[in-house]
């Protein structure tokens, strides 16, 4: 696997910092994709088979009961580093069976890139344009977006149809909604796409509202609150970097498992490699409830990526997921974990919470779980353990990366530090710790908590936190998920503050 990086010149041809033979490779990647997008959706090797292994269509006793799950993706628990690793090998090897791209690799968007300024890095052209030339003619960019060929039912008790989509629908991303399920979102979702037709327009819009999580300013509601200065627990760039720092295996795999930890914890703030991946999902898709101010700076934005029943079929989701897999390696060679990888059977992260697969509720995670759907040439499943060390997958699946923004952090002895602030006194000083528990069925879909703080002597209050839940609509009809309805968060001040209070959460 390589890094995706593509810039343009004044003549608009494609280029890369390297070589015109980059610029072949990534027309290969494209290639390959559209010839995904062009088959038969039935095929075993054809994009819509493959994206829907995530969510829907869904599957089995998740395609009405709330209590399963009826995609195979696993969020929220330690399969999720694996799963999506075994998912992107899937995706990789489909792409290999176009004729003439035998040889190609999935590449990853970078999304911890910096300029000169400190400052994030625009989404890659490439994944952005609504034209792609190839082959001497211009084609729908199959990286930018998918046109269903085959409509996606949702029919879970108590979801509304929510997620339910027609025949040729087209995957969108922020400001714009794709929420045409049920008449209330097909009407609210025409009135906001009209507002925002334009399409470079969108796309400016779209890498400011990226940049913006990426940095932790993102303008959640007009509270009148000033702007304080930007925290590590705050900023993706920051939980990125940090999560490069977690002692072990089942707390840096997933939020279950780190939130847990983090409550016992009195060094600097546990975080997982699922929290900034969640961000992003809801950075690139937008997330939209009505009636109440949301995390968007633009109301009634909610693209496919912020909801796990939609996000794989938004092409842009693999090249995120690579850069997910490309941080989990980078956590691996830090911590000498190259070989093997060491589940805490009694973490709350290591049991399904909801019926996944075949796999029914409360089922126990290890190393040795099967990964469905995904079967080897002798139709057993992969499991975890075949993942382990990148570079000697069985089968001839062994891959490395290429050149990536956080590769200095592969060393432990390089220290981690805020990528937008830099080393500051005292930032490694955790003062007190403060949990807060919110009830999911309260709000449903995926939303962010925020955590403020008044300092001694000062009448503001001050942000000291945020996080973003990717949640299921239907949470509350799911009897096993009212297990784990309550969402227990906690924030690590810097220094204490005299009053803490949390917001009601804002979705």
């Amino acid at each position: 696997m390589y890094y995706l990086y593509y810039k343009t010149k004044e003549s608009d041809e494609a280029v890369d910092t390297e070589s015109q033979n980059a610029v072949e490779t990534l027309e290969k990647v494209v290639k390959a994709i559209h010839e995904l997008q062009k088959r038969n959706p039935r095929e075993a090797n054809s994009f819509f088979k493959l994206a829907g292994y995530h969510g829907e269509p869904f599957q089995g006793q998740g395609k009405t009961n709330p209590n399963w799950w009826g995609g195979y993706c696993h969020h929220g628990n330690v399969l999720f580093p694996t799963w999506h690793r075994m998912y992107l090998l899937r995706y990789e090897d489909a792409m290999r069976t176009v004729p003439g791209c035998e040889d190609v690799a999935l590449p990853f968007w970078d999304e911890c890139e910096l300029d000169q300024n400190k400052k994030p890095m625009p989404i890659p052209e490439v994944l952005t344009r609504e034209k792609f030339r190839l082959g001497g003619q211009d084609i729908p960019n199959p990286l930018f977006s998918y046109k269903l060929q085959e409509e996606l039912k949702h029919e879970v008790e108590g979801a509304a149809h929510r997620y339910s989509k027609p025949l040729d629908y087209q995957t969108v991303r922020y400001p714009r909604s794709g929420l045409v399920g049920n008449a209330w979102d097909r009407l609210a979702t025409r009135s906001q796409n009209s507002d925002y037709a334009h399409h470079d327009w969108c796309t400016i819009l779209l890498n400011r509202n990226v940049s913006s999580w990426l940095q932790g300013n993102i303008k959640i509601t007009p509270d009148g609150i000033k702007e304080t200065k930007i925290t590590d627990t705050t900023s993706v760039l920051g939980r990125y970097n940090y999560c490069l720092d977690a002692p072990n295996y089942t707390i840096f795999s997933n939020i279950t498992s780190q939130k847990k930890s983090s409550l016992n914890q009195t060094s600097p703030h546990l975080t997982s490699l699922e929290s900034p991946h969640n961000a992003m999902h809801l950075a690139v898709g937008g997330f939209y409830q009505p009636g109440v101010y949301n995390a968007n700076e633009i109301p009634g934005a909610n693209g496919d990526m912020g909801d796990n029943e939609t996000a794989s079929f938004d092409p842009i989701f693999f090249f995120h997921h690579c850069f997910v897999d490309y941080v989990f390696w980078l956590w691996q060679r830090r911590h000498g974990s190259t070989t093997n990888l060491e589940i805490d059977p009694n973490d709350p992260g290591a049991v399904l919470n909801e019926g996944v697969g075949e796999m029914p509720p409360k089922t126990k995670l290890s190393m040795d779980t099967d990964l469905q759907p995904f079967k080897k040439p002798d139709q057993g499943y992969w499991k975890s353990k075949d993942l382990v060390n990148i570079e000697k997958i069985e089968g001839d699946h062994g891959y490395n990366y290429g050149p990536g923004s956080l590769d200095h952090l592969a060393s432990p002895r390089q220290p981690v530090t805020s990528p937008i602030r830099g080393p500051e006194e005292g930032d490694d000083r955790v003062k007190k710790v403060k949990k807060i528990t919110v009830n999911r069925a309260v709000h449903r879909g995926s939303f962010v908590i925020r955590m403020f703080a008044k300092p001694p002597g000062k009448m503001e209050l001050i942000e000291i936190g945020r996080e973003p839940i990717l949640s299921r609509w239907d949470v509350e009809e799911c009897d096993n998920c009212r297990d784990k309805l309550d969402v227990d968060l906690t924030w690590f001040t810097m220094p204490p503050p005299k009053v803490c209070r949390m917001f009601t959460p804002v979705l």
